[in-house]
């Protein structure tokens, strides 16, 4: 299957709260919603540290966005609720602002077949009630933000449309386990899933 006729682009690299309403700006179904969160948890610190590079915002979460007449809900995988629909300001309730904007990213997929993005939804909208996936394993029947995103967007032929990437857990600073993950993992008495998708 060629991929190349599903470009992912990013439409906005940054927007502001009260852009979100703006009549220039029109979400659609199965447009993906980056934020970088506002809690200052650990648990945020590691995933930054893990992921973000110097020059890049360091986004956090990601949820699906689902419209219903003039309404717009995202659905997500969060802790500690797990899969969720919520609307788009209580998505936008927990994203980090600075100087009144917000870290937040819309993207939208290129496709001309709409049953991808119709079955996307219906997949996402069929896991609401699942567990947060805390162990960051694909083989169960929980989900983290970006599991439950790869998982609910296939191509024609069944595979997913967004490659399975290998996860860190270590420090891009130090090259070391962030300690969240350390402990967090110790927790629940599971290694470590290091290069794992």
């Amino acid at each position: 299957m060629n991929h190349s006729s599903y470009r992912f682009r990013v439409l906005v690299t940054m927007l502001a709260v009260v852009s979100l309403c703006n009549a220039q700006f029109t979400f659609r179904n199965g447009d993906l919603i980056f934020s970088v969160g506002k809690s200052n948890s650990d648990m945020q610190a590691a995933i930054q540290h893990a992921t973000a590079q110097p020059t890049q915002l360091p986004y956090t979460h990601v949820g699906i966005v689902l419209t219903s007449n003039d309404s717009v809900y995202v659905i997500e995988a969060t802790t500690p609720q797990g899969v969720q629909k919520v609307t788009l300001q209580e998505f936008m309730a927990d994203v980090a602002t600075y100087q009144n904007k917000s870290y937040a990213a819309v993207g939208r997929i290129k496709t001309h077949n709409l049953n991808n993005i119709e079955n996307a939804l219906k997949y996402a909208q069929a896991k609401i009630g699942c567990a947060y996936d805390y162990v960051y394993n694909e083989s169960n029947n929980a989900f983290y933000c970006s599991e439950l995103v790869r998982k609910s967007f296939l191509s024609e032929d069944g595979s997913y449309l967004f490659p399975a990437i290998s996860m860190t857990f270590k420090d891009q600073q130090t090259g070391y386990f962030h300690p969240y993950w350390v402990k967090h993992f110790n927790a629940l008495n599971t290694p470590i899933p290091e290069g794992q998708p």
